[in-house]
């Protein structure tokens, strides 16, 4: 039988609160210090950052199963995006 990595990662964050946002939604902005990690279970999240011109450049589309955001809560990597 194969493993089902996705379900070994559910059941972990099964352990945390689930927590919904609506559609458009801000998880996280540039000046956040995030201290923890976003597991998404379904739905989508644009990671996304938005130039002195005012123009929104995509840097990530998050699909369920991943989670965000790592570099900045692991590593303390700043994080400068939406």
């Amino acid at each position: 039988m194969k493993d089902n990595p996705a379900g070994k990662i559910d059941k972990f964050f099964s352990r945390f609160p689930l927590r919904s946002f609506n559609k458009g939604f801000i998880i996280l902005g540039p000046d956040d210090n995030p201290s923890e990690v976003f597991y998404l279970k379904k739905g989508y999240v644009k990671s996304y950052g938005i130039s002195s011109q005012g123009t929104e450049t995509t840097i990530h589309i998050f699909k369920p199963h991943s989670y965000f955001p790592l570099m900045s809560v692991l590593a303390d990597i700043p994080k400068r995006h939406y």
